[in-house]
């Protein structure tokens, strides 16, 4: 059985597909509705790569040899490590606010029961004023 991604995870992942596909996008792709799966055989191990910590120019560098290697493109090293800081900056924002998304899916299963006030409250411990 697969991995059951959390719910910063997802959204790390899906977040990973749209740089892909609009940022990095080295066919030039991205206007069309039905390339949107374009770059998906990329994805796993793109974000692979933000989960195991790779820095901005291990990422640009294997953006790099997809682009070239795997769809013989010339490439643009510039471009593959602007796409790579892209993703980092994205990867960063849910580490960041990780507790905040556990967080919001604790509150949202809060929410799909009926609670007492003071439920509430000792969820939050004293967060509520």
């Amino acid at each position: 059985m697969g991995h059951k991604f959390s719910p910063s995870e997802l959204a790390l992942y899906r977040a990973v597909d749209e740089v892909l596909h609009y940022v990095w996008d080295p066919i030039g792709v991205s206007s069309s509705p039905y390339a949107r799966d374009e770059y998906r055989g990329y994805l796993p191990e793109v974000y692979a790569m933000l989960k195991n910590n790779w820095d901005a120019n291990s990422i640009a560098n294997c953006l790099f040899r997809m682009a070239t290697e795997t769809m013989g493109l010339t490439g643009n090293r510039e471009h593959h490590l602007n796409s790579a800081r892209v993703l980092l900056e994205w990867k960063n924002f849910f580490d960041k606010f990780q507790a905040d998304a556990n967080r919001f899916v604790e509150v949202d299963q809060l929410s799909q029961r009926q609670v007492s006030a003071e439920e509430v409250r000792s969820q939050f411990k004293g967060e509520l004023n």
